[in-house]
């Protein structure tokens, strides 16, 4: 019975002292240079301007996670949805807005063609943007696969579709957009 006994407050000791160190290393925020919000074409390997969105796009895979960079003129929330069933539907979209010092950025998903709500699992690991008089710059950092239900993987080298939209002027995340498109990019 000791041994049973000095067995359990063993296990108990790993789980109580050891298990959440490692959860908690697990947990670190990541720091890519790259997201300082500012739109630096030349920390991304792979630049696009969309001309009827008047926006630019950056985008680099790094280990397990692409870091993405949109440049809008619109003076509102910017958003991005990858890979979409159809319209929004299935997308894993991220969409933010940035005020002076402040980042408003949440991780969403498409609930239909013209619907999207928030993820119950955020998996936006690193965000920063700015926003001056001509343009708002969101970028963010996602897993190329989170593991999320909601969240569509993404394998480096293949197409998807990404749909992009902004606001020109509303910081509300739940508004319309004044503009959207949809391209294909290769991650």
């Amino acid at each position: 019975m000791k041994i049973f006994l000095m067995m359990l407050i063993g296990i108990l000791i790993v789980v109580i002292f050891v298990a959440p160190l490692s959860l908690a290393e697990e947990a670190q925020e990541i720091s890519y240079p790259e997201i300082d919000g500012v739109f630096n074409e030349e920390d991304f390997e792979n630049i696009l301007f969309v001309e009827n969105l008047d926006m630019h796009i950056a985008w680099l895979v790094k280990g397990e996670n692409l870091l993405f960079s949109v440049k809008s003129i619109g003076k509102g929330w910017v958003a991005v949805g990858f890979n979409p069933s159809n319209m929004m539907k299935d997308a894993n979209i991220i969409i933010g807005d940035v005020k002076g010092e402040e980042i408003i950025i949440e991780d969403h998903f498409g609930v239909s063609n013209t619907g999207h709500r928030k993820d119950e699992v955020d998996n936006i690991l690193q965000a920063n943007g700015s926003e001056d008089e001509n343009f708002t710059v969101l970028e963010f950092v996602i897993p190329l696969n989170s593991g999320d239900d909601m969240d569509q993987e993404l394998i480096p080298g293949n197409k998807y579709k990404v749909i992009l939209a902004y606001h020109m002027s509303s910081e509300s995340l739940k508004i319309r957009h004044s503009k959207r498109t949809s391209i294909e990019i290769e991650i």
